[in-house]
């Protein structure tokens, strides 16, 4: 993807729009057939500064020879703040149709024609992309993060707003000939269901006039073509499939009905393919409609989440971009809302109200005293809570559906209670759960308790037991596709024994499989709380016409490891003031010049410890109570992202890393450290059971992203030695009492007239060390001090208040403690 810019203040992009183009201009004439060289030589005799023309026939090159057809191009609109995002179609060209000409007077006759697809709002990208698309030079190829953030932009829009499409590619099973025609033209094409393919179809609007022509009243070819041509927009989601159930790919149409008479695809639609497996059996059987162009969004809405949940199942980048849309969907349009917040809490409350009169008809049972009302009235009647029993009024619905009498009331309501009691007594034995809940259902007084008015009572005595209900079925069935199962749960009581045991799994699952920091949705009252969202609030499930997944989720890049040749355990060590964090810092922000923010800093001292660097569970305030909870030290947090993003770099820098027992602070993972010739760790550690829950992985190791980087100063007083095993493992970079000296060579104060630079006060300051014979690590290293005034003037009272407070204290305390005396004999 390339960014053109449209000239200052985009005075361009009209023409742009209009003539379906992106162009440039210095003003050199013709182009066409001129060598790299030739463009230099061309472009130095018209600029004469040296840097901007290096720059711009550098620009130009890069628009006549990088740029290929098929590239996406984005241009920018300054005045509306909007991107326009196209595909280039065209090789240079040199066309006068632009007539304007930039403030030197210079015209923009260097053209690539463009196939404009959307608008995107600047609003709707990500910050970081903002920053990279707002470089001032002309022509610059965009980078993939900046890229991905915007043809997810382009393509959620269209499948927010666009007709869903699905067509079998060939009615005569010739797929993958087809399939190969397709993927090569970037096109959708009807020829393999054409018995007459000499016909420019857009003469024809209607399936009766296409009927007609054809002399054709049954076939299903004329309502077929009317779709391909009329129906269809540009923007639509096209999926493509071989026959009834494998997917071939899936893409959004870019042009109208084109036909093209001496072409191997005579009646095509230009398409953007976005996800090509190219033969996914998304299911063993029929799945897809075999003899027509079938619409999906209108009648099969739920059928393409379906799809989307199949191709999750088969694809792990596609599965992680489903789970983090959803999660981040659920946690912040409810779960983190008022709403949510009122509902989660609710669960609660219904608890205590249910624990509260299960415990007085427990008494009343010891006592032989009547308690079928309350089962009525204050368990299945219960105003509080939030997992309905579906009815008001549950008694009178279950008596005029049934027939009851008052006394078959009671009695249903007494072996209800029965049944629950002995429920409790065998969490331990499945069998005789299945035993109890067969019983129960033979029995016709059980007519009318279902398996969502049953199981949220179990579920609030006991919480071994899940509670379930219609949305619990629709959401396990969907996340089941998504982890690439066809695993379902019966609506059958009898069978809640069963159900019990594959929804734990499923969670435990859905825990092991996705790493989410912000909720456990291994957690049964947040899945609870997810199913009703995804089924009744947003509604991906449970209606007719339900909200449709994104096609964005389709996009993702594959990660590829990162490859640097630094090194991963490096110590930067010396004298103090010697640049050793500065340097480091200069090398981090080298490394993450594309990832900024993918470090971690952390300063060990002389108290810090295990639980601190890698985690331990600690107290955590959670609504009116506190709770304890595993919080992951500056080491996990960083593991986890390097982990889960193999192609970025990561940083750990540890400032005064010999201020701490690193011994102790490392403990096991210092065995990680050992890096082999991949430089990922040589040896693993088995997780214990917080840090599985966190990173979601039974080992750890450090992954090739992962730098730990450190600083260390051996003049500190009262600092941990390491030990010989431990510094093995470490590449150290040493930093001389004088390096980068000349940073600071005019750094300086002026007292009485007179000029004191501080590297020649540093200098002789050292000197008089060395003579009582100290290391080298005791001596002032060049940015000791005065580093904010980097070859600058010192201010008179700036210097005497940092050399009396810094200096001189470093001197008396520390450097010269032993031979104060001497030192400071009459002064200095």
């Amino acid at each position: 993807m390339w960014m053109v810019r449209s000239g200052y203040e985009s005075f361009l992009i009209d023409d742009f729009l209009e003539n379906n183009l992106v162009a440039i201009g210095w003003d050199v004439g013709d182009l066409t057939g001129k060598s790299q060289e030739d463009i230099k030589s061309l472009i130095r005799k018209k600029i004469k500064n040296k840097s901007k023309s290096i720059s711009a026939s550098s620009q130009l090159n890069r628009f006549i020879f990088d740029i290929n057809i098929g590239d996406y191009v984005i241009s920018h609109n300054y005045g509306d703040k909007t991107y326009y995002l196209g595909k280039i179609i065209s090789d240079y060209e040199y066309s006068d149709i632009i007539t304007k000409v930039d403030k030197f007077g210079d015209h923009y006759w260097d053209v690539r024609k463009v196939e404009w697809l959307a608008e995107i709002p600047k609003t709707k990208l990500k910050k970081s992309t903002q920053g990279t698309l707002n470089t001032s030079i002309t022509v610059f190829h965009i980078n993939e993060n900046a890229k991905n953030d915007i043809l997810n932009n382009y393509h959620e829009t269209y499948s927010a707003n666009g007709k869903i499409w699905s067509m079998n590619i060939s009615k005569n099973k010739d797929y993958d000939e087809a399939w190969r025609l397709f993927k090569e033209k970037s096109c959708v094409s009807i020829d393999y269901f054409l018995n007459n393919k000499e016909e420019d179809y857009s003469n024809f609007s209607s399936t009766d006039e296409l009927r007609k022509y054809l002399n054709d009243e049954k076939s299903i070819q004329p309502e077929l073509i009317n779709r391909f041509v009329n129906k269809i927009d540009k923007g639509d989601i096209f999926i493509a499939h071989k026959g009834k159930s494998t997917l071939a790919g899936v893409g959004i149409i870019s042009s109208d009905y084109i036909y093209q008479q001496n072409d191997d695809l005579k009646h095509i639609r230009k398409i953007d393919w976005i996800y090509t497996p190219d033969n996914m059996e998304l299911k063993k059987g029929s799945f897809f409609k075999t003899n027509n162009i079938v619409r999906l969004d209108e009648l099969y809405s739920k059928f393409v989440n379906e799809i989307f949940a199949r191709i999750a199942g088969k694809d792990e980048n596609v599965r992680n971009n489903l789970f983090n849309y959803l999660f981040n969907q659920y946690f912040d349009n409810y779960h983190s809302t008022d709403e949510g917040e009122w509902h989660f809490n609710e669960y609660s409350i219904e608890r205590e109200h249910i624990q509260k009169y299960w415990n007085i008809i427990k008494e009343k049972d010891s006592k032989n005293e009547f308690f079928a009302d309350i089962i009525w009235d204050e368990i299945f009647g219960r105003d509080v809570g939030i997992i309905h029993v579906g009815a008001k009024n549950l008694r009178n619905m279950i008596q005029k559906s049934y027939g009851f009498n008052d006394q078959e009331m009671n009695e249903s309501a007494i072996l209800f209670y029965n049944t629950i009691t002995d429920m409790l007594k065998h969490t331990g034995s499945e069998d005789e759960q299945k035993r109890i809940l067969e019983h129960y259902s033979q029995n016709k007084l059980s007519k009318g308790i279902s398996l969502g008015r049953f199981t949220p009572v179990l579920f609030y005595l006991n919480d071994f037991y899940a509670p379930m209900n219609n949305k619990t079925l629709k959401t396990f069935r969907f996340l089941s596709l998504v982890l690439g199962s066809e695993e379902e749960l019966s609506n059958n009581l009898d069978d809640y024994t069963e159900n019990n045991f594959k929804y734990k799994k499923l969670l435990k699952e859905l825990s092991n499989s996705f790493a989410f920091d912000k909720f456990d949705i291994s957690d049964v009252k947040t899945f609870d709380e997810f199913s009703h969202w995804v089924c009744a609030v947003d509604d991906y499930l449970w209606s007719k016409k339900v909200k449709m997944l994104p096609v964005s989720l389709l996009r993702y890049e594959v990660k590829t490891k990162f490859e640097s040749n630094k090194k991963r355990n490096k110590i930067y060590f010396g004298a103090p003031g010697t640049g050793k964090s500065y340097n480091l810092n200069q090398d981090k922000d080298n490394l993450l010049k594309d990832f900024p923010e993918n470090y971690e800093r952390v300063t060990f001292h002389p108290d810090y410890s295990y639980a601190n660097f890698v985690g331990t569970y600690k107290p955590v305030p959670e609504g009116t109570s506190i709770t304890y909870k595993y919080v992951p030290g500056p080491f996990m947090r960083i593991l986890k992202k390097a982990v889960n993003n193999p192609s970025e770099p990561y940083i750990l820098i540890i400032e005064e890393i010999n201020r701490a027992n690193v011994a102790a602070v490392f403990g096991d993972v210092f065995q990680l450290l050992d890096r082999n010739e991949d430089y990922e760790s040589e040896y693993s550690i088995e997780a214990s059971e917080d840090m599985k829950t966190y990173i979601h992985k039974s080992k750890i190791s450090l992954p090739s992203n992962l730098f730990i980087w450190a600083t260390m100063n051996s003049a500190d007083q009262g600092v941990f030695p390491m030990d010989t095993a431990f510094k093995r493992r470490w590449d150290f970079k040493y930093f001389s009492i004088n390096n980068n000296e000349n940073k600071i060579e005019n750094t300086h104060v002026n007292i009485n007239n007179k000029v004191l630079k501080w590297n020649d006060l540093r200098k002789q300051i050292n000197l008089e060390l060395l003579s009582y014979k100290l290391n080298e690590d005791k001596l002032l290293g060049p940015f000791f001090a005065f580093n904010q005034f980097m070859n600058e003037e010192i201010p008179k009272e700036t210097f005497k208040d940092i050399f009396k407070n810094k200096i001189i204290m470093y001197l008396f305390e520390d450097a010269a403690r032993s031979r104060r005396n001497e030192l400071f004999r009459g002064g200095l």
